[in-house]
């Protein structure tokens, strides 16, 4: 099997609006994350600063779309998910995300696309990552080299894309000690930026010791009792944030469930 590898390294962006960086879908004031992709279904993790509805067209020819999803109405700043479904195999598919501020008139972005899981044996590309460390602006980044990196990456045209650790990072800079809130923002400011390569290509997370999420802090009962554990905070602002996969026909893993970890927006 033959794969390309495409290396981002650098830093994050704090602000929601990335630095001035133009990375909006046109209007749409929102960014979308793939994930959890099988060979005949996807995930798209909506984050809109926004209430509105919104609905994703799809099909295998660019500009002429075969399938529709229901309407799903999105409360501002609150992640959900858009489901595509009946996809083929080792196919590219071609997709619009439609919104509706009020009335009845539909906005649609720019097209964009991804490709569903490839035949055994075939070629693929992917990208990873690591370190970007977000919160540590402005010391040890740069936003604009973050964000030309994942375009290079997106160019490549990435089949999948990997954070390897310590790019959301809660242990430090927290005034006062990590707090819940101040979790779920650490993966809320990486939105935008992993967008740029998320709405192609479905994103893998992988914790590294700065996130905390290990299971030995789990159980550190004495230091940090559940569920005001930011091993728990962790992972469910994961869960909420970036759509991951779980143990299926499709993917193996650990299928142990763990209390007080939600089991993602809508149980999947």
């Amino acid at each position: 099997m033959q794969s390309h590898t495409a290396l981002a390294l650098g830093a994050a962006a704090i602000s929601l609006n990335c630095f001035g960086q133009n990375i909006s879908l046109d209007s749409f004031d929102g960014n979308i994350v793939l994930g959890n992709p099988t060979k005949t279904t996807i995930t798209a993790n909506i984050l809109t600063a926004r209430s509105q509805d919104i609905y994703l067209s799809y099909g295998t020819r660019p500009g002429n779309y075969s399938s529709k999803t229901p309407i799903t109405s999105f409360s501002a700043s609150e992640p959900d998910e858009i489901y595509l479904t009946g996809l083929q195999p080792n196919t590219r598919y071609y997709y619009q995300l439609s919104y509706n501020e009020g009335g009845n008139t539909f906005l649609s972005t720019e097209e964009l696309n991804f490709h569903t899981p490839r035949e055994k044996g075939s070629s693929f590309i992917f990208g990873v990552q690591g370190d970007s460390h977000p919160e540590r602006m402005p010391r040890d980044f740069i936003p604009e080299l973050y964000a030309r990196t994942l375009a290079q990456v997106k160019d490549d045209g990435v089949d999948f894309y990997l954070t390897t650790g310590d790019d959301f990072s809660i242990d430090g800079n927290f005034q006062g000690g990590i707090t819940e809130d101040g979790v779920k923002e650490r993966y809320r400011i990486q939105r935008p930026w992993l967008g740029i390569v998320g709405n192609e290509a479905p994103v893998f997370l992988v914790n590294g010791n700065h996130e905390q999420g290990a299971l030995y802090l789990y159980n550190d009962a004495r230091k940090y009792p559940a569920p005001e554990n930011p091993a728990v905070w962790v992972q469910n602002a994961r869960n909420k944030y970036f759509t991951q996969p779980v143990p299926s026909d499709f993917y193996a893993g650990n299928d142990e469930e763990l209390e007080y970890i939600d089991k993602g927006l809508r149980g999947t």
